[in-house]
């Protein structure tokens, strides 16, 4: 629960203190119709000529398991 003197604690600080300031800042204040639709993705798209052209492997080291010799590689 936020305590009345913490509303007027950031009222004053954000130098809306008064109920005037705070009226005065929404009087000429013209909200958009709805938000902004986000910006359009850009079409991933990767040219290759035939399946499998383009691989990619990614490995790394997990450690010692129980029962095994070496290094495992997952």
């Amino acid at each position: 629960m936020i305590s009345p003197s913490g509303v007027f604690k950031v009222l004053r600080r954000q130098g809306i203190g008064t109920r005037q300031r705070r009226l005065s800042l929404v009087a000429g204040y013209a909200s958009p119709p709805e938000p902004e639709p986000p910006p359009a993705v850009p079409e991933q798209h990767l040219d290759v000529h035939q399946p499998g052209d383009l691989v990619q492997l990614d490995c790394f080291h997990i450690g010692r398991l129980t029962g095994t010799k070496g290094k495992v590689w997952q």
